[in-house]
C-alpha cells in the first residue's frame, strides 16, 4: 500500500504488510499504526507490534520498533544527517485504536489487565 500524501490510522491481522510513504518502506506485523506521509518528513507511530522501518533515501539506514503502546513514534526524514528521530505522540488516541479494533473484533493489543483507562492518549 502506498500512503503517498495525508494521514492513516490502521489496525493489521497477523502477516507481514508493506507500507511506503514518501521517506520511508514500512514493514508491519500484527501492529496497529498512525502515520502521517508528507515528501519531506512523515511521520509513524506504531501504536502497538511491531515495524521495520527502512528510509528511501538511504536502505541502509533502518529500525525496528517493537511497540507495546506508543513506545517508539518516530519522524522520518527525506534528506539529513538523521534520517530517523524520535518523536511525540500526535493527533491519535487510544479511543479511535478501540473503535478500529471493534470493528473486526478485535481489542487494541496493549489492552490486558495492567491497562488504566485513565492513563490515555
Amino acid at each position: 500500500m502506498k500512503l503517498l500524501a495525508g494521514k492513516m490510522l490502521s489496525v493489521f491481522d497477523k502477516g507481514e504488510k508493506k507500507i511506503f510513504v514518501p521517506t520511508a518502506t514500512l514493514g508491519i506485523r500484527d501492529t496497529a499504526i498512525y502515520a502521517e506521509a508528507d515528501p519531506v518528513r512523515s511521520y509513524l507511530c506504531t501504536c502497538y507490534g511491531t515495524v521495520d522501518i527502512q528510509a528511501s533515501s538511504n536502505p541502509s539506514v533502518q529500525e525496528k520498533v517493537v511497540s507495546k503502546r506508543h513506545d517508539a513514534p518516530r519522524y522520518i526524514y527525506a534528506t539529513g544527517e538523521q534520517l530517523i528521530m524520535k518523536a511525540p505522540v500526535i493527533n491519535h488516541t487510544d479511543d479511535e485504536l478501540f473503535m478500529l479494533e471493534a470493528l473486526v473484533g478485535r481489542v487494541p493489543g496493549f489492552f490486558g489487565p495492567s491497562y488504566d483507562k485513565n492513563d490515555r492518549y
